[in-house]
């Protein structure tokens, strides 16, 4: 089973650096968790680790999806950006290494999305639908788009594709796992 994993895994991080040629000057990609991803020519891909996650629902039953884990600042800033697929069952993690209030905003990002907040104990303090905001310069799409803010602190962000958690009756209180 470990070598299974880890091969997978590996498998997976030599997709995400496969590039071919894509339209109007993009590279494209597909991660490890099998988005889309068509960078500009002037990007670099980022690489992130992959892990299981899986969402314990009051509602009724657990939800488990493979995702990307943003740990570094960098990770943080390119989060979902040049995105223009995902599968249903995958989505990004983002770890911080203490409580934060600030929001999300969703420059360069092609998908709508959905974030859950998450608290220190693992348990959902929050979600919000987020909308696309992919053209134009920073300070324009800061001006114009909403700054997705939590109502609780948060110690980590889960976003996947808009209307994942509402779908499965995923919401405030219910907890998360990980490796």
């Amino acid at each position: 089973m470990w070598r299974y994993s880890r091969l997978n895994h590996l498998v997976s991080l030599l997709l995400v650096l496969l590039v071919a040629t894509g339209s109007h000057g993009r590279q494209a990609l597909v991660t490890a968790n099998g988005s889309v991803l068509e960078l500009p020519r002037d990007q670099s891909p980022i690489t992130f680790e992959t892990t299981r996650l899986r969402i314990h629902a009051a509602a009724g039953g657990s939800h488990e999806l493979l995702v990307e884990v943003a740990g570094s600042t960098i990770q943080h800033q390119r989060g979902l950006m040049y995105r223009t697929a995902m599968p249903e069952n995958s989505g990004m993690l983002f770890i911080f290494s203490h409580d934060h209030t600030s929001g999300f905003w969703m420059y360069r990002t092609h998908l709508p999305l959905s974030i859950a907040y998450i608290a220190s104990d693992r348990c959902i303090a929050d979600i919000r639908d987020m909308f696309p905001c992919s053209e134009g310069p920073v300070s324009l799409c800061q001006r114009e788009a909403v700054a997705y803010r939590p109502a609780q602190p948060y110690r980590y962000a889960l976003e996947v594709v808009q209307g994942y958690f509402s779908h499965r009756g995923i919401q405030v209180g219910d907890c998360l796992e990980w490796d």
